[in-house]
């Protein structure tokens, strides 16, 4: 095809073209993962990366001004007679050693972005923020609850962060200045007696922790996954070649990373096809959806009750990501629609993993669907290795960009060097010193290490769910909604926050008991 056809055919449908839903997923992508920037000691997976101008505007405005053009229905670059004055005519230098946006300053001007991105493109990108390894749990997550309270925690779950996600986009239309989750926790930190230093390094905490959970989980899936496929090979040595995959994909551009982890989304879908596929065309339980397994509608304990807490809260821990989001959008206003579609449709796609891996395997579903899927003597021999191919490509996709921002925080913590980019014959290359190379070994090391101290996919994914879930996804954004909304929530506004806030560490903490004591 002709490249001016080319272009043409993916220019096509003005704002919701290929193209521009492609940039869209690109920037989204940079949300999860910081780039590195010089070395900062405020650097965090809560920083935002640098939007250039050419994706969007850049707003200079007073602090007590938030009503502006951001909040404008047909705000854009340079279509909107309202906005204040602007910086569209200046290049902000974007590569892959763009500085990272600071902390938010408290002073008397400040700098917002504005986005590109349309209602499509960010329901897209947060179902794509929101979809991942953790809806391999659920068929486990109701053998554990049954159907009653398991429907009713699901609901609840998709409720709640959904409700929190919205009220993260009221602090950011009331403070212009701030841009993602680290910077509204700073705020919340500077208005309270905590101080914006210790709410930053809390967050920071909080936030490697669970970028290393994800990462084990990974490992642990891939290490599962071939060893049900080829059992004379020790799990350890499917950890270690993918540790050491991993390891060389950790070194490419930001830019790559995001579009390899587009694999990672398609491999997640494809699995879902494969089990609704093999539910309808097997008619011998376990495994059939046309025969049902037997199930239960109520748990056997209240331990296990308390274990599928963080297991279906797991699902939703890209929830931090969606201030980034909203930043992104062109029409801010419409992030409630945003974000109530995204949360209904990811709660439509959870539900129906979960309901057909229960109907198909009842009391026998593993800590994760693939298991039965690849151990069942009624599917087609073509279901083993494909699922295999699956587990193994979305790891591969995965882990890179995630180990990124944890990489960044401590190669500027530890002082190790920026790397520098060179031209060689035309092309950009990135060198890296010797320091980033060996401190990258051993953290994909230590990555290795703990998948064989932690062997478990579903006690880690309901950890993660309990300790890390519930507090980054309800526990926190309430107590921000309490400190920086104070003077716009009555007192029975407040009285239901504390509540929530109760009951979100309540959650928490027996979730977390219960996901180190119980055995599976």
């Amino acid at each position: 095809m002709p490249s001016s056809r080319r272009s043409s055919f993916l220019n096509a449908g003005g704002r919701n073209s290929i193209s521009n839903f492609a940039s869209s997923y690109t920037r989204a992508q940079k949300f999860l993962a910081v780039e590195r920037g010089p070395s900062e000691e405020d650097l965090s997976p809560c920083t935002s990366p640098e939007t250039p101008a050419a994706e969007g505007s850049i707003s200079i405005r007073p602090s007590g001004q938030s009503e502006s053009a951001i909040d404008d229905e047909e705000s854009s670059v340079g279509n909107s007679p309202h906005q204040f004055n602007r910086i569209d005519t200046f290049d902000f230098p974007h590569d892959e050693t763009t500085t990272l946006i600071r902390r938010s300053s408290h002073s008397s001007s400040t700098i917002a972005r504005t986005g590109e991105s349309t209602v499509p493109q960010t329901i897209f990108n947060s179902m794509n923020t929101l979809i991942g390894i953790g809806m391999l749990s659920l068929p486990f997550g109701f053998r554990l609850s049954g159907w009653i309270f398991g429907t009713i925690i699901l609901a609840s779950s998709s409720y709640i962060t959904g409700m929190t996600a919205k009220m993260l986009g009221r602090i950011l239309k009331r403070y212009p200045s701030l841009n993602s989750y680290g910077d509204i926790a700073e705020q919340t930190g500077h208005k309270s007696s905590i101080g914006s230093k210790t709410a930053h390094y809390v967050v920071t905490a909080i936030f490697i922790v669970d970028l290393l959970g994800a990462l084990v989980e990974l490992v642990i899936l891939f290490g599962d996954s071939f060893f049900l496929l080829y059992p004379q090979i020790p799990k350890p040595a499917y950890k270690a070649i993918l540790i050491l995959a991993s390891f060389c994909l950790s070194f490419l551009s930001l830019s790559t990373l995001s579009f390899l982890s587009l694999l990672g989304l398609l491999c997640t879908n494809a699995l879902i096809v494969i089990l609704i596929i093999c539910g309808f065309f097997t008619s011998n339980s376990p495994g059939s959806l046309l025969h049902p397994s037997a199930t239960s509608w109520w748990p056997k304990s209240a331990m296990e009750v308390f274990m599928s807490l963080g297991i279906f809260m797991a699902p939703w821990g890209g929830h931090p990501v969606f201030p980034e989001l909203y930043r992104d959008m062109r029409h801010p206003l419409k992030y409630p629609k945003v974000a109530n579609t995204s949360f209904f449709l990811v709660f439509d796609l959870n539900y129906l993993v979960a309901v057909a891996g229960y109907l198909m395997f009842g009391s026998q579903c593993e800590d994760s669907i693939t298991k039965n899927l690849m151990s069942n003597a009624n599917f087609p021999s073509w279901v083993t290795p494909a699922i295999c191919i699956l587990m193994g490509l979305l790891p591969i996709s995965k882990i890179p960009l995630l180990a990124k921002p944890v990489v960044n925080v401590y190669e500027s913590y530890f002082h190790l060097g920026s790397s520098t980019i060179v031209v060689k014959n035309g092309q950009r290359e990135e060198n890296y010193s010797t320091g980033q190379i060996v401190s990258r070994m051993v953290f994909f090391a230590f990555m290795l290490a703990m998948s064989l101290v932690f062997t478990s996919f579903g006690k880690v994914l309901a950890f993660l769910g309990s300790a890390v879930v519930f507090t980054m996804c309800m526990t926190c954004p309430l107590l921000f909604y309490l400190v920086l909304m104070k003077d716009q929530i009555t007192s029975f506004q407040r009285t239901l926050l504390y509540i929530g806030v109760a009951v979100g560490f309540v959650c928490s903490v027996v979730g977390t008991i219960a996901s180190i004591s119980i055995v599976t």
